[in-house]
Parts: structure tokens; C-alpha cells; sequence
């Protein structure tokens, strides 16, 4: 039997200063590219998406939104249409309903309105990059306008 040496073959010596290969500021929410997703979309009370048939929800949703898919938080909500919704501007309804869906909605939830034309809105929760569907508003009645 032969012995094999236990010292190393090669001998290396790390670099005592780390530097990143990619040296980036971490993103902003606004620069964070706009997703949307629909994991907490409400089929019941005032305002569930139950009334819309697929293609309309195609048609009113879906599409508009893969349109600004290209764009950045930022520009989303520079958008004429869309704003978040504080709690002094929602209906009674809307949140009541908020508070019974409250255990199913993520802690830090801000409330968006993204509209595309007329008064129909899409009522929606912006958690970081993603934007989650929540209430179909055909009348605008969650954030009444008061002009």
C-alpha cells in the first residue's frame, strides 16, 4: 500500500477584496417592469368578475393589460386612468367587502384603479412587481368621481 500525500497539490489564495461581477443599483418599484396575475380575484360581492363572459373579459382585460405589459411601474401610473386608491376615497361596499376578504389578501396591500376607457375600471392590489387582479368595476362605483 502505497501512502498519498494529504497536503494540497496546488495552493490557492483568495482575493482578500470581493467585488460583484455586475455592479447594479437595486431596482425601484417604479422602474420594475409591470406583471399582472390573478391570484386574488374576488367571484363574489358588488363587484366579481362573474358578470363578464370570457370574451368579454378578453376583450376588456386581458388585451389591455398585455398592452402595457412593455411599460414600467412608472409609466403605469403616470397613466391618465390609473391611481391608488386611498382608504377615504372607497365606497362603503368596497370595504366592507375588503374586510371580509381581508385574511385572503397579502398584509401590505395597496389598492390601484387602472381604467382603459369610459368608467370601467379594474380594481387591483400592486405588491411589488405584480399587480393582482381583484374587482371587475363596470360603473366606477368602488372610488366614486366626484367631479
Amino acid at each position: 500500500m502505497s501512502r498519498k500525500s494529504k497536503t494540497p497539490r496546488q495552493y490557492v489564495n483568495p482575493r482578500i477584496q470581493k467585488e460583484p461581477r455586475i455592479a447594479s443599483e437595486p431596482q425601484t418599484g417604479d422602474a420594475l417592469p409591470f406583471q399582472w396575475r390573478t391570484d386574488y380575484m374576488d367571484h363574489g360581492g358588488p363587484f366579481n368578475w362573474e358578470v363578464l363572459s370570457v370574451q368579454e373579459f378578453c376583450r376588456k382585460v386581458v388585451n389591455p393589460l398585455h398592452n402595457i405589459e412593455t411599460m414600467e411601474w412608472g409609466a403605469v401610473l403616470r397613466m391618465q386612468h390609473a391611481h391608488t386608491l386611498t382608504w377615504s376615497s372607497i365606497a362603503s361596499n368596497a370595504i366592507a367587502r375588503l374586510e371580509e376578504k381581508s385574511g385572503d389578501l397579502p398584509p401590505d396591500a395597496e389598492l390601484l384603479s387602472v381604467g382603459f376607457s369610459g368608467r370601467e375600471r379594474i380594481i387591483g392590489i400592486r405588491d411589488r412587481r405584480y399587480f393582482y387582479l381583484l374587482w371587475w368595476d363596470p360603473f366606477h362605483q368602488v372610488s366614486p368621481s366626484h367631479r
